[in-house]
């Protein structure tokens, strides 16, 4: 469901265009490299914020939430690599910040995307 509630976030603050609302959250993200405030994606209580920190702490939120989940996983010591595919994997910026929020090493494919990334990519370890 984050990737709905993403969606929602994005077109509510960000913009409507469909065909170029990823480009703009992207590039105002950017803008506000500087921005530390997150959005708390699990809450409708949003902070007014100007586009470009909007956009920054859609992401920093998001890696932070992910950080979080990743932090609640069994994993292995020698576990230090996380892949993206889809969404976040396409923008310039978003992989820097979940590097920076969970310390793992960001590998970014566009091969795969949703379930079928997440099996394929799986088969692979």
């Amino acid at each position: 469901g984050l990737g709905q509630k993403i969606d929602n976030f994005v077109t509510k603050y960000i913009s409507d265009d469909p065909e170029r609302k990823y480009t703009i959250f992207n590039e105002l993200a950017a803008k506000a490299a500087d921005c530390t405030e997150e959005i708390d994606m699990t809450s409708d209580n949003v902070p007014s914020l100007p586009p470009e920190k909007m956009a920054r702490a859609i992401m920093n939120g998001c890696a932070t939430m992910f950080a979080s989940s990743l932090a609640k996983l069994p994993l292995q010591q020698k576990t230090r690599r996380v892949v993206l595919a889809g969404g976040p994997a396409k923008s310039s910026i978003w992989p820097e910040i979940i590097r920076e929020r969970t310390g793992f090493d960001i590998v970014v494919t566009d091969s795969f995307t949703g379930a079928k990334g997440a099996a394929s990519l799986a088969g692979m370890q």
